[in-house]
C-alpha cells in the first residue's frame, strides 16, 4: 500500500520557510542546526525526487535517494552561491528554500507524481 498524499510537499515548504526565518532573526546555533540539518540532508532531496518523478520501491530506498539528492542540491548551491557572492548562512537558507519551494510546486502540479512508498510493518517480537 502506497501513500498518495501531497501534504509532505506543504510540510517541506513550511520547514524551509521556518529555516529561513530562524536564520534571518536568530543567532542561536541550536535552532539553526535543528532546522537546517534536515533541510541539507533530507527535505530538499525529497522534494526534488517528487518533482522529477523518481519511483522508489521501499521507504529505505526513497530515504537513501533523498539524502543523495539533497547532497547534490547542496553542492550545486555551493557553486551558485559562490558565483553570486552570497555564501552566507542566509544565502544557504534561501537557496534551500527556493529549491524546496520550486520542486514542491513542480511536484504538486504533476499529474503523475509517484506516490510515497509505504512504511514497512514493524517487526514482530515474541516474548516466549
Amino acid at each position: 500500500m502506497r501513500i498518495c498524499s501531497k501534504l509532505d510537499l506543504l510540510a517541506a515548504c513550511l520547514w524551509a520557510g521556518a529555516a529561513v526565518a530562524a536564520v534571518a532573526v536568530s543567532d542561536s546555533l541550536l535552532i539553526r542546526t535543528a532546522l537546517g540539518a534536515p533541510m541539507v540532508f533530507l527535505v530538499s532531496g525529497h522534494t526534488v525526487l517528487r518533482a522529477i518523478g523518481v519511483r522508489t520501491g521501499s521507504a529505505l530506498q526513497h530515504f537513501v535517494y533523498a539524502v543523495g539528492a539533497s547532497l547534490a542540491t547542496g553542492i550545486a548551491g555551493g557553486f551558485a552561491l559562490n558565483a553570486a557572492g552570497f555564501l552566507t548562512p542566509l544565502g544557504w537558507a534561501l537557496w534551500f528554500w527556493v529549491v524546496t519551494a520550486a520542486a514542491a510546486l513542480v511536484a504538486a502540479g504533476r499529474r503523475d507524481t509517484p506516490d510515497l512508498p509505504a512504511w514497512p510493518a514493524p517487526a514482530r517480537v515474541r516474548l516466549w
